[in-house]
């Protein structure tokens, strides 16, 4: 019958329904079927997309390298030793308390906790739960110095001296640099801390949440095309700072790094989520 409609699928035989195929709409036109249009056959997994594009039951088989996964975000709770995260310096992982310890409390610890794949930095959204006491401080940072980096302990936060950038939450008023007082965050090129190896900002900025009081606190930071954002407990501590030169799309090892110098402090990590907008080989 004119303009009588029916399915149809031009795949092979057992594809149609499965993955991304599925099948499409022929239209009667006189005495004859049209064309088949709108159907998905299979096509080459070619691209780390979350699609079974090949409709063989099986995701992005063969898009990513050896050992790393096509997915949208990686995560580290600290429950258990976190897979593909390096403990590096004086950092470990607590069996007792469930957490990542970037820094005990004792002089001169450096410590850092890095995911061992470099990833692209264009954007994400990364969220953790931190614990510190009065000195010095820990931070999140992208750099490419590599997975068992780890940089200046005190002022340095774990990270001073690294390739890369960082984001400091900081319980030490370091009075020969640009730190506003002890309770403070910023944003940081770590090539170019000033003297003795303390960390410099690019932005920075009083918290309204006392960062070294030994609970934990929830943390959410933001880059978004070389732009920085960060929230504490759900109030905004930094807001659109921007990192000049950023080189957005590179890769970058992502982690945690903490430093005591003569202030001391045990410093911690848990729930660690980095989420991406687009799917990558992770």
């Amino acid at each position: 019958m004119e303009g009588e409609k029916r399915g149809c699928y031009s795949g092979p035989p057992g594809t149609q329904g499965v993955g991304a195929c599925k099948a499409g709409v022929q239209v009667c036109s006189g005495t004859t079927w049209g064309p088949c249009t709108g159907d998905v056959v299979p096509a080459s997994e070619d691209a780390c997309d979350l699609a079974d594009n090949d409709c063989d039951g099986q995701t992005d088989e063969g898009t990513c390298p050896a050992g790393t996964a096509c997915g949208v975000s990686l995560a580290a709770d600290m429950a258990s030793p976190p897979e593909g995260w390096s403990f590096n310096g004086d950092a470990f992982w607590d069996v007792d308390r469930r957490s990542g310890v970037l820094t005990e409390a004792r002089r001169g610890q450096a410590g850092t906790i890095i995911y061992w794949n470099p990833l692209a930095a264009d954007a994400f959204t990364a969220t953790f739960e931190f614990r510190l006491g009065d000195g010095d401080g820990m931070g999140f940072m992208l750099q490419t110095t590599g997975e068992t980096a780890v940089g200046e302990p005190g002022g340095g936060l774990g990270m001073a001296g690294l390739a890369g950038y960082g984001v400091e939450i900081d319980t030490y008023h370091n009075l020969d640099c640009t730190d506003p007082n002890n309770n403070h965050v910023g944003v940081d090129d770590l090539t170019q801390p000033c003297d003795e190896g303390v960390l410099g900002s690019l932005g920075h900025g009083t918290s309204g949440v006392a960062l070294g009081d030994g609970a934990f606190h929830t943390a959410q930071i933001e880059l978004n095309q070389g732009k920085v954002s960060l929230i504490i407990d759900g109030k905004s501590q930094l807001q659109g700072v921007s990192i000049p030169g950023f080189p957005v799309g590179s890769k970058f090892f992502y982690g945690f790094a903490a430093g005591t110098g003569d202030a001391t402090a045990r410093q911690e990590i848990r729930n660690v989520k980095i989420t991406f907008p687009s799917p990558r080989c992770l």
